[in-house]
């Protein structure tokens, strides 16, 4: 972190008081502040609870404008906190101040793939966290599927042309249960390589070309899984023949919204790792192994939504990444982690199988973490763009979705069983942030989070040497301040990985995220969740200080809210 002298100074000046009884007092704090002269360009100050109430910046000789960010440090995004934001001795910011211009018709889902939905993928997470936090309560239903697993041999895969039989889970509303009813499907293998058995259901309405099985499935065999082993560990293999099915199925085509609306593309069932018939621990539609779940192509729309097959050809391999890390993180905690106590938090799983296929985009093109990528070496090559566009748009998509909104979502999600795409964009892009931040090497943090018997907040601090709630607060002042004038700008406060600024320009225009402006006289109400937050820009007149003023109901803010400054200019 760069210290500029004055802050080295007033660091000096606090230090005493932080091994005090009583802490110092805020005002007591700012007025040291503004004689040491305030911050500079690109410096931030960060306070807590009523020490940051009522904020003193002062103005310089020519004036200066300051970003205010209030963030809620609360573990879980379901808290709300409503403040009213007031200031004094601001000058008038006028129009040409504005930093983003955003159309009044833009929307960042023009970015995503086609055909996602994220509801019914809820609705998945969800059941599976229920019916595994159940099991992993039960130590003899732990017991007899361990006892039941290790008797099982070792068997050869299937051979290419065989007729393979396969369950899919019953994904109908009128289905609450979906362990219960599975669809009976027959599959033709396609495909047999060293690490994967690729199954086309006989029922799809085309079949892939032989190129294409091919190609999915020596980039699994050479690509995914490398990548996902390093970083998450092995996947388990209980049914013993040591690959994974790739199974392309019309029967989630077959359960597609035909007014339109997206459709799950793929999918993992944690539950296909329990046994199908037991005393305890039981799911009917488990296939007693490890399987992904893709889309198969239906051009005409035969049996659901249009799907051509090109995007069956653009989107399997993403698909079968972010699943992964998914089906690595429930085998971990259902065989190797003995103490494991539930399945991940919706939000954190989602980030990190976001994060399973950025660390695919580096794996295909050479490229590493930590170099600031930006639009320019994006399209430097076809490669390189290929990649970005199968691996990565989506995640600048649904972080991108976050950015719009910040004061309306979290990156925790709004409640513990929220993994929206705005949820998933801005998890991923706070793991990456966290990643480039912290001492450990990538691979390190990330194993060690799919490799814990607890989740989400409280899985974080296991492995962080700072509170989670500290990064995260870092992280959304990071939001707005990378790459604004990167020379100037704390470390702590940078994004090394991607230059978004350079990416969202090209792609839509501007950065999506636009602040609110506080003008004199102005009072704005914020409401900020859990691990969530805002930004307002203001601007204090030279030779003389504003202050900028939070109040809750009328009431001085808890201890939970916290607030940074950082001058702009």
């Amino acid at each position: 972190m760069k210290i500029h002298g004055r802050t080295f100074l007033l660091l000096l000046a606090l230090l005493p008081a932080c091994v005090d009884a009583e802490p110092i007092g805020p005002d007591f704090e700012q007025r040291l502040f503004s004689i040491l002269g305030g911050l500079e360009v690109g410096e931030a100050l960060t306070l807590a609870g009523v020490n940051a109430q009522s904020i003193v910046l002062p103005g310089g000789e020519d004036g200066a404008r300051y970003l205010f960010v209030p963030f809620l440090a609360a573990e879980e995004g379901s808290v709300r906190l409503r403040v009213r934001v007031s200031g004094e001795a601001l000058e008038e910011l006028d129009s040409g101040v504005a930093l983003f211009n955003r159309s009044p018709d833009f929307s960042t889902r023009a970015l995503r793939s086609p055909l996602t939905d994220d509801s019914s993928h809820l609705r998945l997470r969800e059941f599976e966290r229920r019916r595994a936090a159940a099991f992993l309560a039960n130590p003899a239903a732990r017991a007899a599927v361990d006892s039941d697993i290790a008797s099982r041999a070792q068997v050869a895969p299937p051979a290419v042309g065989e007729t393979v039989a396969m369950r899919v889970i019953n994904r109908s509303p009128e289905n609450p249960d979906l362990c219960s009813n599975p669809l009976m499907r027959s599959g033709r293998v396609a495909a047999v390589t060293e690490h994967a058995i690729l199954v086309e259901d006989v029922l799809n309405p085309v079949a892939l070309s032989a190129a294409d099985i091919e190609r999915i499935a020596s980039e699994f065999d050479d690509l995914v899984l490398p990548v996902a082993v390093e970083n998450f560990g092995e996947p388990t293999d209980i049914d013993g023949n040591g690959r994974v099915f790739i199974f392309m199925t019309s029967a989630i085509n077959e359960m597609a919204d035909r007014e339109g609306g997206g459709i799950t593309v793929g999918f993992t069932f944690a539950l296909d790792l329990l046994p199908r018939t037991s005393a305890v621990g039981t799911c009917a539609a488990s296939n007693e192994g490890e399987i992904f779940y893709l889309i198969a192509p239906d051009p005409q729309g035969e049996v659901g939504v249009r799907v051509p097959e090109e995007v069956v050809q653009q989107l399997a391999t993403s698909i079968i990444v972010h699943e992964l890390q998914h089906m690595i993180n429930a085998g971990r905690r259902l065989y190797e982690v003995p103490d494991a106590r539930e399945f991940e938090e919706l939000w954190l799983n989602e980030g990190l199988s976001h994060i399973a296929e950025e660390l695919v985009f580096y794996a295909a093109t050479g490229l590493q973490p930590r170099s600031d990528i930006g639009w320019r070496t994006l399209t430097s090559s076809q490669q390189i763009f290929e990649a970005y566009q199968r691996f990565v748009r989506d995640n600048l998509a649904i972080y991108s979705e976050y950015l719009t909104a910040p004061d309306a979502e979290t990156l925790m999600g709004k409640s513990r069983n929220d993994d929206d795409f705005t949820t998933r964009g801005a998890s991923w892009a706070f793991l990456r942030y966290l990643a480039d931040q912290t001492p450990s090497e990538d691979a390190e943090l990330f194993r060690a989070l799919v490799n814990s018997p607890i989740g989400g907040v409280e899985n974080l601090d296991q492995v962080l040497e700072i509170s989670p709630l500290t990064w995260m607060q870092r992280w959304t002042v990071s939001n707005f301040v990378d790459n604004l004038r990167d020379e100037d700008i704390e470390e702590q406060f940078k994004q090394p990985s991607w230059d978004y600024r350079s990416i969202f320009e090209e792609e839509i225009g501007f950065l999506p995220l636009s602040p609110h402006f506080l003008q004199p006289g102005d009072t704005l109400r914020v409401t900020l969740r859990g691990g969530g937050s805002s930004y307002l820009v203001l601007q204090a007149a030279g030779d003389g200080q504003a202050r900028i003023n939070t109040i809750q109901g009328g009431d001085p803010v808890f201890g939970e809210f916290r607030a940074s400054v950082v001058r702009l200019k």
